[in-house]
């Protein structure tokens, strides 16, 4: 592996003033501290630290600290600090990197470190900009961006790089009667994410690496994109290569069924041995019980041959499987209830203990975090806040003007004064929310339409700038401009009818705009409460108009 990043970074840097030394001292630093992080970020990681460590020399931080050697150090949280020379022995990432996320709470952390290696070197003004750009203009990767990557990681981790049978079946709990079902459906067709197709042909690709690509992909296809039949397909085939093909990178996927399909594939044989034993020590339970005397039967389903493990209870003891306790349970939290009640005619619940025994971790967390809102809100403490994109409360220190949402599934900056979502620097009367531009575009319309005329026979909208007011439509109607009746000549003009000549055309246009505001105002209330309406479209409209 080590080699590989070697000859990456190598072409990345030739021509630069970089060693041979440096490179291997960069990626033995990345590589002892790589933790779950994929491929794609240790590279990253060590490009990162090169650029940092620019002409100086990399000397081994560990042991040999030679008079005159100048190094890089990594510390606890990845970043790296800077050679100690007069330009920078004052200045450190980290210093930089803790205060780009007090600023920007809300910022991607990784964003945020690759932005203090840079910033640590350029003056202090530069910093400063950086922070007014982002809070400007707020274009930068999110604290949920972020979370979302640590996701992906963490399931390809599950699925893919760290597989555990037992955390498999914890999220797949048939695989074998769901993969190997003759009337599945294939994950894939013509129709699914390009990117989980480009995914699944990346992982056969690497799986096979003794098969040509362009065969793999012709057997990927003749099957239509079913994954588990062209694995099976590709595996009784000889080998193409005497020597296996380079195997290429990891592609991001966010297909988590995709994930589960690829590690049953990957690893059937263990699960299936797994699943085996499992099943075979059951028996031995289920013999050793009815033996005994030991058996059960769950209080909803009635099922009696319940083993001792197998039983869950409420606090007051009535037995249940663990289909029943979570069947129940999810119909509790469908509800957006806290407490879970007993199944039996008791008054009794289940506890929180017994809730985390049958369901999954992430049910589970949302399960913790209502109640936790529940606990809080009854507590009535002064300051507490909502945010109004979510459940989350907190007391927000005094004087932020920003509701911070600490919820990893929303955070959301919010205004604490208008409740909408931050609009810094601009003040509330500002900004434009939904019901304001509800309202502006209801008027603008308003004012659109009484400028304009309809012809009467076939509907066609116009207005003029010029000439008289006998007007005559493409479909060969002839109206006036001025009341829209329909004319079949000059007869209708003159003494006691309309003018034939607008003397001034533009104050025509402007009365019957500022009309058709005043009635759509009207309609509004906006004319009883002018303060309804922040940003008036009649403003200035005579200098439009006009």
């Amino acid at each position: 592996m080590a080699d590989n990043y070697k000859e990456q970074l190598t072409q990345i840097f030739s021509g630069a003033n970089i060693s041979e030394q440096q490179i291997d001292e960069v990626i033995n630093i990345v590589l002892e501290q790589q933790g779950s992080v994929g491929p794609e970020l240790l590279l990253e990681e060590m490009i990162n630290l090169l650029v940092v460590s620019g002409d100086s020399t990399l000397a081994n931080n560990h042991d040999n600290n030679e008079e005159g050697a100048v190094g890089i150090t990594v510390n606890d949280n990845g970043v790296g600090n800077l050679p100690n020379t007069d330009a920078s022995r004052d200045k450190d990432p980290i210093d930089v990197w803790e205060h780009l996320k007090q600023m920007l709470p809300n910022a991607d952390p990784n964003y945020l470190r690759n932005q203090a290696r840079v910033l640590v070197n350029r003056p202090p003004g530069e910093l400063a900009q950086f922070i007014e750009n982002a809070i400007e203009k707020n274009d930068y990767p999110t604290m949920q961006d972020y979370l979302m990557t640590q996701e992906l990681l963490e399931e390809f981790d599950l699925y893919i790089a760290k597989f555990n049978v037992t955390a498999y079946l914890k999220e797949v709990a048939t695989p074998l009667e769901t993969y190997l079902d003759p009337k599945r459906k294939a994950l894939l067709s013509d129709e699914s994410d390009p990117d989980d197709i480009e995914f699944a042909l990346n992982f056969l690709q690497n799986h096979f690496l003794y098969q040509r690509r362009k065969e793999i992909e012709k057997v990927f296809l003749h099957f239509d994109r079913n994954l588990l039949k062209t694995c099976n397909k590709l595996k009784t085939w000889p080998k193409a290569f005497r020597h296996p093909r380079q195997a290429g990178k990891w592609k991001e996927c966010k297909n988590t069924e995709l994930l589960k399909e690829i590690s049953f594939f990957k690893h059937e044989k263990a699960i299936r041995q797994f699943i085996k034993q499992k099943d075979e020590k059951y028996k031995h339970a289920l013999e050793e019980a009815r033996r005994h005397g030991l058996l059960q039967t769950c209080a909803c389903c009635y099922d009696d041959e319940l083993i001792p493990e197998e039983c869950h209870f409420c606090k007051k003891g009535c037995t249940f499987c663990k289909n029943c306790v979570k069947t129940g349970a999810e119909y509790v939290i469908g509800r957006e209830e806290t407490r879970f009640p007993c199944l039996a005619e008791c008054s009794s619940e289940f506890d929180y203990s017994t809730l985390q025994m049958v369901l999954d971790s992430k049910t589970l967390e949302g399960v913790w975090h209502r109640k936790q809102i529940e606990e809080i809100t009854n507590a009535d403490i002064d300051g507490l806040e909502t945010c109004p994109f979510c459940y989350y409360r907190m007391i927000p220190n005094e004087g932020d003007k920003v509701f911070k949402c600490q919820n990893v599934d929303c955070m959301v900056e919010s205004c604490r004064q208008c409740r909408h979502k931050s609009h810094i620097p601009l003040r509330c009367n500002e900004i434009e929310f939904d019901e304001d531009v509800r309202m502006r575009t209801f008027i603008e319309n308003k004012m659109t339409e009484s400028l304009l005329r309809h012809c009467w026979k076939c509907s066609k909208q116009f207005y003029k700038d010029s000439g008289c007011n006998k007007m005559t439509c493409h479909c060969g109607a002839k109206m006036c401009y001025i009341c829209g009746a329909a004319i079949n000549d000059y007869s209708h003009f003159g003494a006691g009818g309309c003018p034939l000549w607008t003397e001034n055309l533009q104050e025509l246009h402007l009365n019957r705009v500022m009309e058709g505001a005043r009635a759509a105002k009207d309609e509004l209330g906006i004319t009883v409460d002018p303060d309804l309406l922040k940003f008036d479209p009649t403003r200035n409209v005579e200098r439009d108009v006009i």
